[in-house]
């Protein structure tokens, strides 16, 4: 997973967590991205410490 797509994950999750969305909106440049984004959230989420949502 790319640096910069760890950092983003990371923050979009931190956020959820600290606002407690339930539910969010990205929007990306290609539909590629936007596909390896939905792939990987969980495991981002799973290097975080904390209780950060699963998506």
């Amino acid at each position: 997973m790319p640096t910069a797509m760890l950092a983003t994950q990371t923050t979009v999750l931190r956020a959820i967590a600290e606002y407690g969305a339930t539910r969010t909106i990205t929007y990306h440049s290609r539909l590629t991205e936007a596909r390896i984004r939905a792939r990987t959230s969980n495991a981002a989420a799973s290097l975080l410490p904390g209780q950060l949502p699963q998506v």
